[in-house]
């Protein structure tokens, strides 16, 4: 993909969520149950960060069964001020807009596990997928944990894949062969964006944090009420 539609896409998203923040925080309460699996994943003390943390739900999950330090992160400035609304303030729990979108302002070395849930897909292009994954190793501790989980579109959107390739074929299809948008409706069925998609094969997703460097420890499917799983790895610095 071009640099400067990458680029594009990068802040259409930031706008899209920024949009939606209210409507998008009240569909995403609770946390999908599978996520507790993690858990064994994080122990008491642990620094964890949160990248793409919204309205800071995983917090919540994560508090309940652990002394944690937690630390959330996001592009949409909306959805930061709904999440520190939300959570408590102090030293055990901080949240932040993320003033570079392909950036993480932390030092080397300092978080034991980073969580990314439902958010890597809203990346553009594999140049900017590969300086997120290179940022987050970088402030992984040794042996630190990288929880990671897309969604799983390929089958659905099968039709449309072969579309958007004949389409490159003419010329007439910019974006990248498994990039979609999918529309977001308000209560009363306006579209108010339609977001930015990358659908992942759990194969490519493999491929990519392999090639960053990281060791899958676990991968698979998560469970999904609406008929959906969810990709997810767990992977080691």
């Amino acid at each position: 993909m071009d640099k400067k539609l990458a680029q594009y896409l990068l802040y259409k998203t930031i706008n899209d969520f920024n949009k939606i923040a209210s409507e998008f925080s009240r569909t995403r309460l609770s946390n999908w149950d599978f996520i507790s699996y993690f858990l064994k994943y994080v122990k008491h003390g642990d620094k964890v960060l949160d990248f793409g943390c919204g309205n800071g739900r995983l917090y919540h999950l994560l508090s309940k069964n652990k002394n944690i330090y937690y630390y959330g992160v996001d592009v949409s400035e909306n959805l930061v001020k709904i999440a520190q609304n939300n959570l408590p303030t102090g030293e055990s729990c901080q949240v932040k807009v993320m003033e570079d979108p392909l950036k993480l302002d932390f030092p080397d070395n300092f978080f034991d596990v980073v969580f990314s849930i439902a958010v890597f897909h809203h990346i553009p292009s594999k140049d900017f997928r590969n300086k997120i994954l290179a940022e987050i190793k970088r402030l992984l501790k040794d042996n630190g944990f990288f929880v990671i989980t897309v969604w799983n579109l390929r089958r659905k959107y099968r039709k449309t894949f072969i579309k958007n390739f004949i389409l490159k074929l003419f010329g007439k299809w910019k974006f990248d062969l498994f990039d979609i948008f999918v529309p977001w409706k308000n209560s009363r069925g306006e579209v108010l964006c339609e977001r930015y998609v990358h659908c992942f094969s759990k194969k490519e997703l493999e491929k990519i944090v392999l090639e960053n460097g990281f060791e899958i420890l676990e991968s698979g499917y998560m469970p999904s009420s609406k008929n959906r799983q969810n990709i997810y790895l767990v992977c080691k610095k």
